[in-house]
């Protein structure tokens, strides 16, 4: 299984949490006409949620944190095993 440590860089736009950074960070318009209607999406639930999408056995949720004046800050992120997760349960609350 493929394994993510604290501090290690998705590729932009794959998981939960790199999806959450492109979509709240400015600076990253030219990456973010490829998917402007999944940044929109993104944007307006406030997270994304994500099974599989970087590896068949992780599930995800990322939401944005932002400094006081609004800036993007970071992502917060929380990744469990799949097989952890009902997928109906995922479906119906967060898809």
């Amino acid at each position: 299984m493929d394994m993510t440590r604290v501090g290690d860089l998705p590729p932009l736009g794959k998981g939960a949490g790199s999806r959450v950074l492109v979509a709240f960070n400015p600076e990253l318009t030219e990456w973010e006409r490829k998917g402007r209607v999944h940044c929109a999406k993104v944007r307006a639930d406030d997270f994304e949620a994500l099974i599989g999408d970087r590896n068949s056995e992780i599930a995800g949720i990322s939401v944005p944190v932002f400094r006081k004046g609004g800036e993007l800050a970071a992502t917060l992120m929380l990744t469990v095993r799949s097989r952890m997760i009902a997928h109906v349960l995922f479906k119906q609350f967060w898809m």
